[in-house]
């Protein structure tokens, strides 16, 4: 038996290595308990109701009156790279969505015709940033999602965010978000507290093929919502952003800014479904 110990002992210590996750499974497993992560699949569904104003008419004959995206559940690829003590995962994402447009026939309102638009695709990109500490690995940096419409490459972009927070009596400014670049989560820059007044102001460019363009800000339903006004001193859209207490988890929720194309998505039977959308991350105190 003496002699039979250190082969023991040996064939041990090899079957410890092979259990023993590499880097990249770690960071996988710290990926997939992440609350970020696990609330990927419920952006951009919010990006869903649209109310058409009156006078919004295509030709002398339709009216739309009301909208709707079925969004289906994203498609998440994802590589990671791991440097040790750092690693980075870069998704691409990619959700199938329809648009479903009702319009009325003039001047007869009791006709409807609900036209479904060519599904396209929404595709996005998120960059999180690991670190490995205290025997394990944590996300650090947290990137906004960066999608669009296939409809909509080369012709609508979404340049800058800007936000600020009044809160007891006094405006706070937050970081102006200019790229897709990650931010690093301690502190976090998008950190609010519930019942916070959030000011929002977004600048857009577009093609001649977007010909109306107009921002919407979707959330948990929870939240409270001003419509974005176009400001054309600045040339660029505002509105206001109450935030609720968090859905589900007060670390991993997530809010999207679209500027979709109105001209060829409502005003228009035929023409395609096309948006440019920015998911941003946040984090509610309670």
């Amino acid at each position: 038996m003496k002699k039979l110990a250190p082969l023991l002992l040996a064939c041990l210590l090899v079957l410890t290595g092979c259990f023993r996750k590499t880097d990249e499974e770690q960071v996988d497993g710290a990926l997939q308990q992440n609350a970020f992560f696990r609330s990927l699949g419920a952006i951009p569904r919010q990006s869903g109701d649209y109310r058409a104003g009156g006078g919004l008419l295509d030709g002398d004959t339709s009216l739309p009156v009301h909208a709707w995206r079925s969004v289906k559940d994203p498609t998440v690829n994802y590589e990671i790279t791991v440097q040790k003590p750092f690693a980075w995962v870069d998704f691409d994402l990619a959700w199938p969505c329809t648009l479903y447009v009702v319009y009325t026939d003039l001047p007869d309102t009791s006709i409807r015709d609900t036209v479904v638009k060519p599904a396209p695709l929404i595709a996005g990109t998120i960059s999180m940033g690991f670190e490995f500490k205290g025997d394990e690995w944590q996300l650090t940096e947290l990137s906004p999602c960066d999608a669009r419409f296939d409809s909509a490459v080369g012709v609508i972009d979404i340049d800058s965010l800007q936000v600020s927070v009044r809160r007891g009596g006094q405006t706070v400014p937050y970081p102006t978000l200019a790229s897709t670049g990650r931010l690093p989560l301690f502190p976090y820059a998008y950190t609010f507290q519930a019942g916070d007044s959030v000011d929002l102001r977004l600048w857009e460019t577009h093609t001649a093929q977007a010909q109306f363009t107009w921002a919407y800000l979707h959330g948990p339903p929870t939240h409270g919502y001003s419509p974005f006004q176009y400001d054309t001193l600045s040339g660029s859209f505002h509105g206001t952003w109450t935030v609720g207490h968090a859905e589900t988890s007060r670390d991993g929720n997530w809010v999207w800014f679209e500027v979709i194309d109105l001209d060829d998505a409502l005003l228009s039977k035929h023409g395609p479904d096309r948006s440019a959308l920015w998911g941003v991350g946040y984090v509610v105190e309670q």
